[in-house]
């Protein structure tokens, strides 16, 4: 019996070993994630174009939208622990609601939008790509098209109120 003590201590000490190790590992890598955002107003029945930069990645939208004037939206981009960046679009109000600040729903309609990151004036293919409407749902695949890996667009005659996107490289 004093035996099979001994291994069942053995085994319980290599295993809190083993599973100490990866928290000192990601404790001591732990790092700041650079993040940058830039709130704008979206210019009305014009293409227009705006970009936001951290390191060597760069967040593009491309877009053509009609409706409201007056709202304020944010692009912006975040580094990932592996190298890559996520890209960002949303109105501010939607902050507001998830704060419980109240918000309304965007007037604004992106007639085109076409997004994509760069890195070293390369689009870079793209991981993972989130689109939601006004209501809050999540937009499937066939609401919206992924161009040669690397850039999300709108479909021609897409009728759906872009309310957020997030594509991930």
């Amino acid at each position: 019996m004093g035996k099979i003590a001994n291994i069942g201590i053995t085994l319980l000490c290599v295993i809190c070993a083993t599973m100490a190790v990866p928290v000192v590992h990601d404790m001591q890598k732990k790092e700041e994630l650079k993040s940058k955002r830039s709130v704008f107003q979206p210019r009305i029945n014009f293409d227009d174009t705006i970009s936001v930069s951290v390191g060597d990645h760069t967040c593009v939208l491309h877009y053509r939208a009609y409706g409201s004037a007056d709202e304020e939206w944010s692009l912006s981009i975040t580094q990932s622990r592996r190298g890559g960046a996520f890209c960002s679009l949303f109105r501010v109000s939607i902050e507001e609601k998830r704060e419980g600040l109240g918000g309304d729903t965007s007037g604004l309609l992106w007639q085109g939008f076409a997004a994509y990151v760069e890195r070293k004036d390369k689009k870079q293919l793209l991981r993972s790509i989130e689109v939601y409407d006004a209501e809050g749902l999540l937009l499937q695949d066939d609401d919206y098209t992924v161009e040669e890996g690397a850039e999300l667009r709108n479909y021609p005659g897409w009728s759906k109120q872009l309310e957020q996107f997030t594509i991930e490289v």
